[in-house]
C-alpha cells in the first residue's frame, strides 16, 4: 500500500494566514507541519503525541 504524501492546497495556506475557518488546535497542529514531504504515517506519528488520530487528516481534506 503506498503511504500518501499531503500537501497544503491553496485553502490550507489561507487558513494558516487567517484562521478564518477556525480550526480546533490539534486540526491547526497538523494543518501546520504538512509540507508537501512527509508521508501521512510520518505527520501522524509526529502529532500523535498531541493526540491527533489520522482520520484527522481525513478532516483536513
Amino acid at each position: 500500500m503506498v503511504d500518501p504524501i499531503f500537501r497544503k492546497t491553496e485553502a490550507g495556506q489561507e487558513e494558516i494566514r487567517t484562521r478564518e475557518r477556525k480550526l480546533d488546535q490539534k486540526l491547526r497542529a497538523l494543518l501546520l507541519i504538512v509540507n508537501g514531504e512527509r508521508a501521512k504515517s510520518e505527520l501522524v506519528a509526529q502529532v500523535g503525541a498531541l493526540g491527533v488520530a489520522g482520520e484527522a487528516l481525513d478532516t483536513l481534506l
